[in-house]
Order: structure tokens, then C-alpha cells, then sequence
């Protein structure tokens, strides 16, 4: 099995959602999946988006590389095509233009987040809210698009009303690529955060919370890297004494082996109860897995979903109950471990990118049939 794989998004996005599956299944002979946009050092959106005929940027890559990379792959033996979110029309169009001039491929729409729901502190609002250009161009791909693969339940159900043909395969963990991390011991408790800057309304459960557990505990250092605001730190976290902040990007081949170095005792994910909250997926409770620190979330969502609360993780609602979790984890170090030691056993059999990349290979496998025989499938 053959599939080609467009992506529109950054390095890390696309090693998430596909370069992670791909290397597994290339090494486990369970299929090819080529990736020829590929980049180690990507932070921002592809840069192709930007560089079609009629756009700002518009120069010759596109017919010159570009597009010559998207039909070798097609023309040499892809019987399937993932195509991440577009973020541009000039994205739409090539998609469409993949629709029309191979119809006998399965042409499947790849994604991480719920664009019809962005909050409005989120970077990204402006380009996906009611009325906006992205979002009539990303609800046209989704229609157009023989079927959809999110990561988490909530966008399956989410989506649905544009595409009846959705499958989940959840972000999951490459031991064997997080395996080479090796944490670096620094003093006191370590409480860490890292992440994009769309995050700064999930953080307002925290606000008196961060600035208590500082004042009773004197061993503990905040430790954010780049967001969560617009401005790295949201301005009530500024001048807080015990506050670590890191505003570096690493490339994600790199970005393991730095979280590592920054010696996390304890993660937190907060997110508001939101729409598209519900539809983020685990990613900061698998990572803190893999490197061997228990990660305290709010109940929302899929870290709802995923963590058994006080046996492989810390779920909370209120900023009391935030409050009491810290307190306990950071005074009770046998307790972190065992969170962290069952996170990683739970990871393992239920988020293993071993076994995910089997679950990728066969949606497409199950694509390809149904293109090629839609009768064996029991469609019309």
C-alpha cells in the first residue's frame, strides 16, 4: 500500500499526524507513505500556500518543484492522498485540482483541531470566524473530501455534520524516538508547561492558583516555554517571583531532548470547557508519559477521556480542586512517580504509535477498497 501525503501545516503538526505513523510503517513493511514536504526546521504553515498562481507571493517553485514532487508521487504508485487543512484558497484549489485529475484515488482530509469553533483568544480566530474567508474554504474541503481523519472522538462527532465518512487515529507516542530523551536534575519542584501562544484564556483557572502555591511553596519554579499568550506570558503572570519563562522554538526532532533538559517534575494542561477544547487531543498528558512526569489537566475533552484520575493523571474542574492536586503532588514524590509510572503503562497499550500506524494503514487500505470496489463496501 502507497499513499501520498500533502501537508499545509508546520514540522510539528505533520510529525504528529503523519511523519510519526509514516517512519513506523516504512520500517515495519506495513506500507509507503511519502511525505515529500518533509521539513525538520518548519514553525510555521507551508509556505507553498503562499506561493500559487495569483497569491502575494506567488514565484516559480510552485510549477517548478512544487507541483512536479505532488504528481511524481501520484504517478508513481500512491493509491491514496492525505491532504492536511489548507489554510489559503490557493490550498483549496489544489485540492480540488487533485479531485478532479486523479477521481480514481481516495482523497481523504487530514486534521488536529476544530477550525469551526476557535476561541476568540486564539491567534487563529480571525481566520476561522463566522464569516471569514478560512472558514468557508476549510468547510468546502471537508465536504469535498472522500472521508476525514481527526485525532480525537469530539472531532468525529464535531465534523460530522460536513462529512459522514470519519475516522479517529489519535496522536500517539514513538517510544523509540522519545526513548533518547534523558532529563537533566535541576533543584526544587519543576511544575512545566510548554506550548503555542493560543492558549492565554485557559489559563485563567490558574490565575490566584499559580501565585498560592508560589507563596506556600518556595521550592517551586513555574517553567513555561514560548506561550501561552500572544506576548509569551499572560500579563497577570508577569513579575511573579518563581516564574521560568523560555520563549525558544525547537525543531521537533529536537524538542523532546528539550523538554527533558528542563527537569518537569509535574505537567499541567488547563483548558477552558470549551468546543474546541473538547476537541484537542491528549498531547500534553502523552508527553509527559514518555518522559516520565505526572501531568495534572483540566476534565475536559479527550485528557477526560484518556486519564483514570489519581491513578495514571489528575483531572480538575475548579481552581480549588487545582490547588489541592498541586499541593499533593508537590509534597508527596512517591505519589508523582506512581502517577507517572501508570501514565506511561496506559500510554503504552492505548497510545502507542506502534500500534496507531497499523490503525492508519488499515483507514486507508479500507479507503482504497472502497474506492476501487464500492459495491464490496455496500455502497451504492
Amino acid at each position: 500500500m502507497k499513499a501520498l501525503f500533502v501537508a499545509t501545516g508546520s514540522t510539528s503538526i505533520m510529525w504528529w499526524r503523519f511523519q510519526n505513523f509514516a517512519e513506523i510503517a516504512w520500517d515495519r513493511g506495513l506500507g509507503t507513505l511519502l511525505n515529500p514536504l518533509w521539513r525538520k526546521d518548519l514553525n510555521t504553515h507551508q509556505d507553498w500556500q503562499e506561493l500559487m498562481p495569483g497569491m502575494p507571493r506567488y514565484d516559480a517553485f510552485f510549477t517548478r518543484a512544487f507541483v512536479p514532487s505532488i504528481n511524481s508521487g501520484i504517478k508513481n504508485g500512491a493509491e491514496a492522498v492525505v491532504f492536511q487543512l489548507g489554510h489559503t484558497e490557493g490550498a483549496l484549489d489544489l485540492f480540488l485540482s487533485i479531485k478532479e485529475l486523479y477521481p480514481e484515488l481516495p482523497l481523504y482530509t487530514e486534521l488536529d483541531d476544530l477550525v469551526t469553533a476557535v476561541p476568540t483568544f486564539n491567534e487563529a480566530f480571525g481566520h476561522y470566524k463566522p464569516g471569514a474567508a478560512g472558514r468557508s474554504f476549510a468547510i468546502k474541503q471537508l465536504k469535498e473530501s472522500d472521508g476525514l481523519i481527526v485525532s480525537t472522538p469530539y472531532l468525529k462527532e464535531a465534523y460530522s455534520e460536513f462529512n459522514e465518512n470519519i475516522h479517529v487515529v489519535p496522536n500517539s507516542i514513538d517510544f523509540k524516538f522519545w526513548g533518547k530523551a534523558r532529563r537533566k536534575s535541576k533543584p526544587g519542584i519543576r511544575i512545566g508547561w510548554a506550548g503555542g501562544s493560543g492558549h492565554e484564556g485557559d489559563f485563567d483557572v490558574l490565575r490566584d492558583v499559580i501565585p498560592s502555591i508560589l507563596d506556600k511553596h518556595k521550592e517551586v519554579t513555574f517553567v513555561f516555554v514560548n506561550g501561552p499568550a500572544a506576548t509569551g506570558l499572560p500579563q497577570w503572570m508577569k513579575g511573579l517571583k518563581g516564574i521560568e519563562h523560555h520563549a525558544k522554538w525547537e525543531p521537533i526532532m529536537r524538542y523532546p531532548s528539550m523538554i527533558a533538559s528542563l527537569d518537569f517534575d509535574i505537567g499541567i494542561a488547563p483548558l477552558v470547557d470549551s468546543a474546541f477544547n473538547r476537541g484537542k487531543s491528549n498531547l500534553k498528558w502523552l508527553e509527559g508519559a514518555a518522559l516520565g512526569y505526572p501531568v495534572i489537566a483540566s476534565k475536559v475533552g479527550h485528557m477526560k477521556e484518556s486519564v483514570t484520575s489519581g491513578h495514571d493523571g489528575v483531572l480538575c474542574e475548579t481552581p480549588e480542586e487545582w490547588e489541592n492536586a498541586l499541593d499533593a503532588l508537590i509534597t508527596n514524590k512517591k505519589y508523582r512517580k506512581s502517577l507517572a509510572i501508570n501514565a506511561r503503562q496506559t500510554v503504552e497499550q492505548k497510545f502507542n504509535a506502534e500500534k496507531t500506524a497499523e490503525l492508519y494503514i488499515s483507514v486507508l487500505r479500507e479507503a482504497i477498497l472502497k474506492k476501487k470496489k464500492p459495491e464490496f463496501m455496500g455502497a451504492a
